[in-house]
């Protein structure tokens, strides 16, 4: 039988939804996590956002037990190399972990999410990486009775080509954390969900759905 797939935004059907976090600089910090990216149907992404994603942030609990966001993060110093010398470049960031502290209207104790493959910045260059937010693992006590706005205060760290170490400025992520508060389906009746990007994540926002006709 032959199929057709339609990608979708879907959306929160939720009361109270936060809006994406916004592009944040730290000019006292050389790498910056800048801007969440917007998902797209094939999940492939190049060096830097095609667009700054400023919609609605979601985590529906009772669906889902992560938030998966893909976030560009930029390197401001320059590629140091001098052939004349014979001086290599020393500036690239290796990311090896993003650290979070948590405010807003529910506790959550500080988390560390390893980096994937300890994510590589080029100097002078921006790079995209995923962000699980929060790196928490979910208990029935944990869930909310009613959604709540928590914000999460990101910074990446690592290390640089030379072995000295960085940590970049903060970067915030608001969104609503709910039980039972997104609805996500095709829009064609019938069809059936075979994908999403990110992947396994229904219950989230943002997100994009590939769906099929049986």
């Amino acid at each position: 039988m032959k199929t057709s797939t339609a990608s979708v935004l879907a959306l929160a059907l939720a009361a109270g939804a936060s809006l994406g976090a916004c592009t944040l600089a730290n000019e006292a910090s050389s790498l910056a996590i800048s801007t969440i990216c917007p998902p797209n149907a094939e999940c492939s992404f190049t060096a830097t956002c095609d667009a700054q994603y400023i919609g609605e942030v979601t985590m529906d609990s009772g669906a889902v037990d992560h938030l998966w966001l893909i976030v560009q993060v930029n390197n401001r110093l320059t590629n140091n190399a001098d052939a004349s010398t014979g001086r290599v470049n020393t500036h690239d960031a290796h990311i090896t972990s993003f650290q979070m502290e948590y405010d807003g209207g529910f506790a959550l104790a500080s988390a560390v999410w390893p980096a994937p493959n300890y994510h590589v910045s080029a100097a002078g260059a921006a790079s995209v990486s995923m962000l699980v937010v929060p790196p928490t693992t979910f208990t029935a006590a944990m869930q909310p009775a009613q959604p709540v706005q928590v914000t999460a205060r990101v910074r990446a760290k690592g290390y640089y080509e030379d072995g000295s170490t960085f940590e970049s400025g903060e970067f915030p992520v608001a969104f609503t954390w709910c039980n039972g508060c997104v609805t996500q389906a095709c829009p064609k009746a019938g069809d059936v969900i075979t994908g999403t990007c990110p992947p396994d994540s229904l219950g989230q926002v943002p997100i994009v759905m590939t769906c099929e006709t049986p």
